[in-house]
């Protein structure tokens, strides 16, 4: 169970198809937002090599857009390539250090390449930049309970839960609260 990028940060909607996208970067190419949103569709649809090309472009364009990087590092972690993302995302935490989506992005890499240390301390982050961040907690509770500490685990399932009960990932957290003999 992960709640690694899914929802990722959405602050560029990408509810459009890509032909529109396409059209409106036609008429405007140096928009970095219309790649990243173009970026975000094609994620959604599992064409990541695409997406990464277009959040490529929308750095190039403006290289202090962390959504870009943040977004591109989810990409990156969804490949496998968790060296690459774990640099966008800090990148874009050193454009925005009060970024809590990049930390927990960072965190998902992190703990992907290894170090759950590192994990550990990014979840931490972004729970102190937002605490009201759900997919930090829920972050940070599969890893405690990955790591064996159950109580901890509990409580961080527990405080995600609390935050967005009926989101997708909520009978996902119910089902591993109830495995701890923790039910909500």
């Amino acid at each position: 169970m992960g709640f690694a990028a899914a929802p990722i940060r959405r602050r560029v909607i990408s509810t459009m198809p890509s032909p529109i996208f396409n059209q409106a970067i036609d008429l405007d190419p140096n928009q970095a937002r219309l790649y990243v949103g173009r970026g975000l569709a094609y994620r959604d649809k599992s064409n990541l090599d695409q997406a990464i090309a277009d959040f490529s472009k929308a750095i190039k364009i403006d290289a202090q857009f962390g959504d870009a990087l943040v977004n591109r590092c989810v990409v990156y972690t969804d490949k496998g390539e968790a060296e690459r993302a774990i640099m966008d995302c800090t990148a874009a935490i050193a454009i925005d250090a009060k970024d809590a989506v990049a930390y927990n992005d960072r965190g998902v890499a992190e703990e992907k390449n290894g170090d759950t240390d590192g994990a550990l301390a990014d979840y931490a982050k972004a729970i102190e930049l937002d605490p009201g961040y759900r997919d930090a907690y829920a972050n940070r509770a599969v890893l405690y309970d990955h790591k064996g500490e159950k109580e901890r685990a509990i409580a961080d399932y527990r405080a995600a839960l609390a935050r967005n009960p009926s989101s997708e990932d909520g009978k996902d957290l119910e089902v591993a609260l109830q495995r701890l003999g923790a039910g909500h």
